[in-house]
């Protein structure tokens, strides 16, 4: 992100020249249309990207191209089915009720400052956990493996970068890269030693109502083996990007209702008009209109994933470069979602540019990918956000702490370097505003 400039967000596509490579960063909406969706399989995703994320994810679908992504795609579809994401409602409920029992012990009911991205982090891995594998991660745990992950994403930008500029992965960069390795190595354990008891429960007839359940169900039915090592890779890879956006996606929502006290009180009186006072309902969450606008345009203006990594399968041309083989291409949501060719007012706050629902049909507005790879969780993703963000608010008013002013930055997600600093102000028997 500290490559972009000015012109970066008007210019319909750009080209680097590196040691060994060309990298191209494509805009032209008729191109990523073509990228996307007419010609994946001739932009599958980026070898580099494979390699920087194996240690965590293994051989899963979010790195994973053709026969090979289809099969573990086909595994795991069943498990996100909209039936099966009503029927878990239950559990991200129990998640979001921990998390409200957490920050009533924390001191900031008396207005002080707090940095609340760390819990947003918490309470999404929580959610997670007890929806694919139908248990809950304690404190102690949760701060382990995602400790071992905000290390992993700190590290991996550095480790893309020397591979794209030629570095070979060779022993001294393994050397390294040990470290973030060892980080890789933690989170999957925690992952893996849930897996390996369901699924010899599995195998003696235990079963479960969650996407861990759907997927060892799939497993048995197909005619494609699976091992188990290949059904864990899928798993961390859901764990991690299941948690991982979302906790970005409700941070930066936080942030600009706190910048935007107007809009927030919008939500606030749409929220209780719905539901007052009672544990929030599957229905309750569907009603939330303007909080879904809200969420839509945060999505917008900073998007969880960022950059999406592909090369080109062979030599091509593309608004009279020359690509060839192995060349990065790289699909920038930041950038498309700010141009000012797709939109008035591209960095403003707007949530009713969405008045009229989804505007993804221009393929200016891809925050959950686009395509045959798009996200298989967006449904999941959006119900829980709805949840998540009606609890808080109903309970809380947020400000931001004076003088603060996150710094996005480009990890594997794009998160606030320097968190999200606000006040939590307890609404007690506040009336919704007129």
């Amino acid at each position: 992100m500290d490559a972009l400039y000015a012109r970066s967000y008007t210019m319909k596509m750009g080209e680097i020249q590196l040691p060994t490579s060309k990298l191209f960063m494509v805009n032209d909406l008729k191109e990523v249309k073509k990228i996307m969706i007419e010609q994946p399989n001739d932009f599958p995703k980026h070898d580099i990207l494979h390699e920087v994320l194996e240690p965590l994810l293994g051989n899963s679908i979010f790195t994973t191209n053709g026969e090979e992504w289809q099969r573990q795609r086909d595994l795991l579809v069943p498990g996100f089915k909209q039936n099966n994401v009503e029927s878990i409602f239950a559990r991200m409920t129990q998640a979001t009720d921990a998390m409200m029992l957490r920050l009533a012990k924390e001191p900031v009911n008396g207005g002080e400052t707090f940095n609340i991205e760390p819990e947003m982090t918490l309470v999404t891995a929580d959610i997670i956990f007890r929806a694919i594998m139908s248990t809950s991660i304690d404190e102690k745990e949760a701060k382990e493996v995602l400790t071992a992950f905000a290390g992993y994403q700190q590290k991996s930008p550095l480790i893309t970068l020397l591979r794209m500029f030629g570095i070979a992965n060779n022993f001294l960069l393994k050397r390294f890269d040990k470290k973030r390795v060892a980080e890789g190595k933690v989170i999957r354990r925690a992952i893996e030693r849930v897996i390996e008891q369901r699924s010899e429960g599995f195998k003696k007839g235990q079963r479960e109502s969650d996407i861990l359940n759907a997927v060892l169900e799939t497993a048995e039915k197909s005619d494609k083996a699976f091992s188990i090592k290949e059904i864990a890779d899928q798993i961390v890879m859901l764990f991690l990007a299941g948690h991982e956006t979302s906790a970005a996606a409700l941070t930066w929502t936080l942030y600009l209702i706190s910048l935007y006290p107007e809009e927030q009180d919008k939500l606030f009186a749409e929220i209780t008009a719905v539901n007052a006072r009672d544990p929030f309902t599957f229905r309750d969450v569907k009603a939330f209109t303007y909080l879904k606008q809200v969420f839509m345009e945060s999505l917008r203006l900073y998007p969880p994933v960022g950059f999406f990594a592909r090369q080109s399968a062979e030599a091509t041309e593309m608004r009279g470069k020359k690509i060839k083989p192995k060349d990065a291409i790289i699909i920038a949501p930041w950038l498309i979602q700010r141009n000012v060719n797709n939109w008035e007012d591209p960095h403003g706050f707007c949530p009713h540019r969405f008045d009229n629902g989804d505007p993804s049909e221009r393929g200016a507005y891809l925050p959950f990918g686009m395509g045959q790879r798009v996200c298989i969780g967006m449904s999941f993703a959006i119900q829980e956000a709805m949840l998540i963000l009606a609890t808080l608010i109903r309970e809380y008013r947020f400000e931001l702490e004076a003088g603060f002013e996150p710094k996005p930055v480009g990890k594997i997600t794009i998160r606030s370097e320097n968190g999200l600093n606000v006040k939590m102000i307890k609404r007690s028997s506040e009336a919704a505003p007129e």
